[in-house]
């Protein structure tokens, strides 16, 4: 096959080049010169005065695949459309041309990423507890032996475009026998919570959380909190909730009164960077071995603590779920949900995100022999239950409701029954028509969502080695604006902000001028962010969501009066 003139071939042009035994370009002017050798001094001086003009050898990977940025560009594994020199996959920029279908893909994509452990070890349990961020996630790993039997150990990964990349394994610096560190998570603005429920203090075996900061690449311990009241067999750590600045430590097994396994919910708020202890949460009438703290959910201003086992009036065991407000004394008790029948242990498993509390019932016989059942409740002047989710299948022992994650109209169910140990999570969409079960189900017992991103923990999978465990994170293509653009795309090309940093736009959270809920918006609620001014994340004075009560929020009530 021979080169004419009059052909190109715009990709390389070399007369020491063979393809088909010929040359694949001739010197130029030789009377058989192809156009080949035209192409290339048409285009040399631009291309020599472009490279020339970036300067240094590019060194940034930010997808840390090993490869440069720029090659990944060069050879088709990653675009760059705004010119940044960051792969689009990384960070878009507020330019038309990424708002391509091409570049916005990243974002609309129901991509589930799975993390196994690095070697599987019988007995991790990876994945029995996970927490999830905007853009950072921690995966527990309770059951791992590396520093000490039963010690544990939490990964935390952190979000890059599509995927999931490990930025640390984190090991308590005291790391002792049995303490299980990792068996509750949550993440932070800036934060990472790690519970060591089995830890002891004073030789006493109560519990422990951990609490570490970003350190340029590296997570750093920044806190320790134990049990204000240690007790033994506290459980203090088994379950951490947190939203914004407060932060609650749940303790099913603590001494209330002097009563065994009563338990205890400690609530805590950040001052500058440290968590400070606030108050102590107990239920109304506290009950030996009632697990109040078993659950623990908060959404701003609203904490729910599950009690599976407390008794109500009729002496029934039938478990109840107890709804903390904040207000201007302090954190009161406003109301409690409670099953309609004994032994289903109501309250193992809580869940709110704004006006929506889940409460499960795994025990619940109403489908068969500890089928399960949810209760979901909405507030409307008042709280109400207003549907009750069951697996439907008459299968008995499928514990329907044995974990539960609520965020942004998505309920995400743990199911662990008898006869198979790994379990399913099973997805249910808010309508106007009720609860919608989506179609798939995931491998495992625990899921966990916030925002457009979610997590799957499988800790019974035999990955390799038996409960060596397994974990999976999703991605949703949330839009609560409706303009056509997934939410994360919009915060990504700067077109909706998200201060919260929970992943849903500013603008589908509209900022709430009247500070302290009176109805009215006056001189009282400038008072309430005078007197907040700072550090303030998730408190109802900080107006404009961005963590710090300032000038902005006193502005904002200003013109809104």
């Amino acid at each position: 096959m021979a080169y004419s003139p009059g052909n190109r071939i715009d990709n390389f042009s070399n007369p020491n080049i063979l393809f088909d035994s010929t040359p694949t370009g001739v010197p130029i002017g030789q009377s058989n010169e192809a156009d080949n050798a035209t192409t290339i001094g048409l285009t040399i001086n631009t291309i020599a005065n472009a490279r020339c003009s970036r300067g240094p050898t590019p060194t940034v990977d930010c997808d840390l695949n090993g490869v440069v940025d720029a090659l990944d560009v060069a050879y088709g594994r990653g675009s760059d459309c705004d010119g940044n020199g960051a792969l689009d996959s990384c960070v878009l920029l507020n330019t038309s041309p990424c708002t391509t279908p091409a570049a916005l893909a990243f974002c609309s994509s129901g991509l589930m990423a799975a993390v196994d452990p690095a070697t599987a070890v019988a007995g991790d349990y990876f994945g029995k507890s996970g927490a999830i961020g905007a853009n950072t996630a921690v995966v527990g790993i309770p059951g791992n032996d590396e520093r000490a039997s039963l010690a544990g150990k939490a990964l935390v990964y952190g979000r890059v475009g599509e995927n999931w990349i490990l930025r640390a394994s984190l090991t308590a610096p005291d790391a002792e026998k049995n303490a299980q560190f990792g068996s509750a998570n949550e993440v932070g603005y800036d934060m990472v919570f790690i519970g060591a429920p089995g830890a002891r203090a004073a030789g006493v075996a109560t519990g422990r959380v951990y609490v570490y900061s970003p350190n340029g690449t590296s997570w750093q311990l920044a806190q320790t909190i134990n049990c204000p009241e240690p007790t033994y067999g506290d459980y203090f750590g088994e379950q951490i909730a947190l939203d914004g600045s407060v932060l609650v430590i749940a303790s099913r097994g603590h001494q209330t009164n002097g009563l065994n396994s009563a338990g205890a919910a400690f609530v805590y708020r950040k001052s500058g960077d440290v968590f400070l202890f606030e108050t102590k949460l107990t239920a109304s009438v506290p009950m030996a071995g009632m697990a109040f703290g078993a659950s623990v959910a908060i959404h701003e201003q609203k904490i729910v603590v599950g009690a599976p086992y407390s008794v109500n009036a009729a002496a029934i065991v039938s478990g109840a779920a107890f709804i903390f407000e904040h207000l201007d004394t302090g954190w009161t008790l406003q109301n409690k949900f409670e099953g309609t029948s004994g032994s289903t242990r109501f309250g193992q498993a809580v869940a709110i995100d704004s006006d929506r509390i889940a409460v499960g019932a795994p025990s619940d016989a109403n489908d068969g022999y500890e089928s399960g059942a949810i209760s979901t409740y909405q507030f409307a002047s008042e709280w109400y239950r207003d549907a009750v989710i069951r697996n439907g299948s008459g299968a008995p022992r499928n514990r329907i409701g044995s974990t539960l994650s609520l965020s942004n109209g998505r309920l995400l169910v743990g199911i662990r029954p008898e006869q198979n140990l790994n379990g399913s999570v099973t997805m249910y969409v808010d309508s106007p028509s009720g609860w919608q079960r989506q179609g798939i189900s995931y491998s495992g017992t625990t899921g966990y969502v916030r925002g457009d991103a979610g997590f799957i923990g499988a800790p019974y999978l035999n990955s390799g080695a038996l409960n060596s465990g397994g974990a999976e994170f999703l991605m949703w293509s949330s839009d609560c604006n409706n303009d056509g653009i997934p939410d994360r795309c919009n915060i990504d090309l700067g077109s909706e902000t998200d201060l919260n940093n929970d992943g849903i736009p500013d603008s589908c959270q509209p900022f709430n001028p009247d500070v302290n809920g009176d109805g009215s918006i006056d001189a009282a609620d400038l008072s309430m962010i005078l007197l907040a001014f700072g550090d303030c994340l998730g408190c109802p004075e900080d107006v404009t969501k961005d963590g710090v009560v300032d000038s902005a929020d006193l502005s904002f009530v200003l013109i809104s009066m």
